[in-house]
């Protein structure tokens, strides 16, 4: 039997914050530190898939991480044209002074949110609904929220499910 009482995944994102926010402070109090693209710090909070309406794959994850503050969204660890666009237009906008080094720029412990469809059996490489950004506390705790009664739901389902064909045998 599967237990609601093994799902506690508000608690753990406040501990992965915990965490993570510990180790954010520890990067800006140290003088030497350099932001490192290939070793992103950051914790994994849910990856939820599920098949819906016309076989189409609907995805979603949510994390946090560490990540330079002129950072708009993860994609900017995918190429280092993008992540060259981000830092100028973030500090573009803001009329301040660009570092010199961008990856010497203050630490920020981010949300990422990203979401996607994908039509099963299809071979292209274009997704449907396609985001990737950065959300706020609040909206990443009601995600975590909303996921973690998903789960619940599915775990009394399968519960109920097994408990029925326990008494049909």
């Amino acid at each position: 039997m599967y237990s609601e009482d093994m799902i506690t995944y508000e608690k753990d994102f406040v501990k992965k914050l915990k965490d993570l926010t510990a180790q954010k402070d520890q990067f800006s109090n140290d003088p030497n530190y350099i932001f490192d693209p290939k070793k992103v710090v950051g914790a994994d909070i849910y990856e939820n898939r599920s098949v819906g309406d016309h076989m189409v794959e609907h995805n979603e994850f949510l994390g946090i991480v560490i990540l330079p503050e002129w950072a708009q969204n993860t994609e900017m660890l995918s190429s280092n044209e993008v992540a060259e666009v981000q830092f100028g237009n973030y500090y573009k906008d803001r009329n301040k002074t660009i570092p010199e080094n961008k990856w010497k720029a203050p630490v920020m412990v981010k949300f990422s949110f990203c979401s996607y469809d994908y039509p099963i059996g299809s071979f292209s490489n274009k997704l449907d609904n396609y985001k990737n950004e950065f959300i706020d506390y609040d909206e990443a705790l009601n995600k975590v929220r909303d996921y973690e009664k998903f789960v619940k739901k599915l775990l009394k389902s399968v519960n109920d499910y097994k408990g029925k064909k326990d008494h049909d045998d």
